[in-house]
């Protein structure tokens, strides 16, 4: 609350002081009690106006965490297709690959080749464009709630600010 007991409490003493005739002591009491009337409405409406701009907060960022948590879904579900992508680029690779055993027409030397290695390292280069794309969907969504998160934050500060106006 804005006020305080070390308000009311000067309030009191200054009623006491104050109280060298009746007439004055009945006057200084009066104006006392108006004051601690004033003090304590004061800081209901300061209290309301405070619990309310806290529960818009909690409203604004539940609703900032629903859409982030759709985000997140939307990317894994993506992440899932990129991780297909390099499956599927290393099966393509693997189905690919000839290997010919040492023997005596090859002179005991053995090899391994990889058939058609553009189409193979294309395969993976577009699974990589895939994940870097991912990687900057997430930093972008990331970032997106964290700045909205932060201003949702600011409007509730400047309502507690004004609270105390």
């Amino acid at each position: 609350m804005k006020q305080s007991a070390f308000v009311i409490a000067t309030l009191f003493s200054a009623v006491a002081a104050d109280a060298t005739t009746t007439a004055n002591h009945n006057d200084a009491k009066q104006r006392m009690e108006n004051d601690i009337k004033g003090y304590l409405s004061n800081g209901h409406k300061f209290e309301n106006r405070v619990i309310k701009a806290a529960q818009q907060n909690a409203k604004r960022q539940k609703a900032l965490r629903n859409d982030f948590k759709n985000e997140v879904r939307e990317n894994i579900k993506t992440g899932h297709v990129v991780a297909d992508e390099y499956k599927a680029a290393f099966e393509y690779e693997k189905s690919q690959i000839t290997v010919t055993k040492p023997s005596a027409a090859n002179n005991q030397w053995g090899s391994i080749s990889v058939g058609n290695p553009q189409k193979v390292m294309d395969n993976y280069v577009a699974a990589y464009k895939h994940d870097r794309a991912l990687g900057n969907e997430w930093k972008e969504d990331i970032q997106e709630y964290g700045q909205k998160s932060h201003a949702s934050n600011e409007i509730a500060h400047k309502q507690v600010e004004a609270a105390w106006n």
